[in-house]
């Protein structure tokens, strides 16, 4: 079923339809046609940081690394005899001097051995006097054996002659000649052995000389019995009781020298290249460690050779007089110093983005610079890292601010009063 309007209803909605179609035409057009205001830019951000005016220049890099104190001398004290321990007079970390007794060994067999030794010496030096006396007398009679020589000869002379005048039985001039004969053989005999007394004083000498290094021998056998210290230092293994059997070589003690102190540390090629070039010219490296709030100097003695398996740099080896402040097998921190490089700007550990990178400012905008690192700074500011680049000049400002979203382009402000440049002077410029 349709619904049908009647037709004067309709003919009196068209007038009103009519004016408002046209209504809404002429507000479309006027807002259509309206002007609209300019938008607001989005103003640029400044980011404020703190910079530094760099001034390149002479510096002295330095390092620290982490080592180990070693002792380059270790030694095992051994039994110099066969004993019984009677005594250990020290213990496993004690201390001690050069000279100090160890361990006691039972003396008394070296003493009844030094005893024997003595004897044999008393009995030597008396042979040999003896034996210089009788060649004292020896030399004494030759006057006299030549002497009755002589007189033999002459009576010999006198019946010879005799003979020959028949006024001397034959049987008789041989008597005398017989006579004659002995007196020359003894003197004969008596010169040999004037001229045997030198030796056989020599030999005499020796025998008396062995008696007195035997004699010694068991002296030095006898001090052995007491194991000294040979060196100061501390006492690593004690290996025996009072009342051990020991033999020749038995290890008693292990003992460490403080003189061969010294500490093991590794470093970076490049550094461990420039301390070699410094060791070959004679030309100390300054280093150091601080040991309970006091500092202790080191001295660089070596570098290793060759790099070790699972090691990335070079160890280098250090002297130090540290005494019982230290045992060995500690770590501790030394400091190197290198020697000084020109063109290096000492900034904070701030300043260095990704380790090898820093920023300066022109126009009031970042501009990114790659660095080497060269080393540390220990000045009057504090800790500083030592930088160098060809690109680096003085008066240039560097940001010594850490911006995580740092980058070439930048816009910063810096901020803060100006301050007198220099190592890790900041610098700041209100804009």
């Amino acid at each position: 079923m349709k619904l049908q309007l009647p037709g004067p209803f309709i003919a009196r909605l068209l007038p009103g339809a009519a004016v408002l179609l046209i209504g809404i035409g002429v507000a479309g057009t006027l807002i259509a046609t309206t002007p609209k205001p300019p938008q607001a830019e989005a103003e640029e951000r400044a980011h404020a940081v703190s910079v530094q005016v760099v001034e390149p220049g002479l510096r002295a890099p330095a390092i620290s690394v982490f080592g180990r104190l070693e002792a380059a001398s270790v030694t095992d004290l051994e039994a110099p005899l066969a004993a019984p321990v009677t005594a250990v007079e020290v213990r496993e970390g004690q201390w001690v001097e050069a000279g100090e007794i160890l361990v006691k060994l039972d003396a008394t067999q070296v003493r009844l051995d030094l005893r024997a030794r003595q004897a044999e010496t008393r009995q030597a030096r008396a042979e040999l006097a003896s034996l210089e006396a009788d060649a004292a007398l020896a030399a004494s009679m030759a006057a006299e054996q030549e002497a009755l020589a002589e007189i033999a000869s002459a009576k010999l002379a006198r019946f010879e002659e005799l003979y020959e005048r028949r006024m001397v039985a034959r049987a008789l001039l041989d008597e005398v000649r017989e006579d004659a004969a002995r007196a020359r053989m003894a003197v004969a005999r008596h010169r040999s052995e004037l001229a045997d007394y030198p030796n056989r004083i020599a030999r005499q000498e020796a025998a008396v000389v062995r008696a007195e290094v035997a004699e010694e021998r068991q002296r030095v056998d006898l001090e052995r019995t007491r194991i000294r210290a040979p060196f100061a230092g501390p006492v690593l293994v004690v290996h025996v009781a009072r009342g051990n059997q020991v033999l020749p070589g038995t290890p008693l003690v292990r003992l460490a020298d403080a003189d061969s102190f010294e500490v093991r540390a590794t470093l970076p090629g490049s550094y461990a290249s420039r301390l070699r070039r410094q060791l070959q010219d004679g030309v100390q490296a300054a280093a150091s460690v601080e040991v309970a709030g006091a500092s202790i100097e080191l001295e660089l003695l070596r570098l290793a050779s060759a790099q070790k398996n699972g090691r990335s740099g070079i160890d280098a080896f250090f002297a130090i007089d540290a005494g019982e402040l230290l045992e060995l097998g500690r770590v501790v921190e030394a400091r190197v110093t290198l020697p000084a490089e020109p063109d290096l700007v000492a900034l904070p550990v701030q300043a260095i983005y990704e380790n090898n990178r820093i920023y300066r400012v022109e126009d009031e905008r970042l501009v990114a610079m790659d660095v080497e690192v060269v080393g540390e700074s220990d000045s009057g500011y504090g800790y500083r890292l030592l930088v160098r680049s060809p690109e680096l000049r003085a008066g240039q400002r560097v940001i010594t601010t850490q911006l995580p979203q740092a980058m070439t382009g930048l816009r910063v402000a810096p901020i803060g009063k100006r301050l007198a440049s220099g190592d890790g002077a900041a610098e700041g410029n209100a804009g």
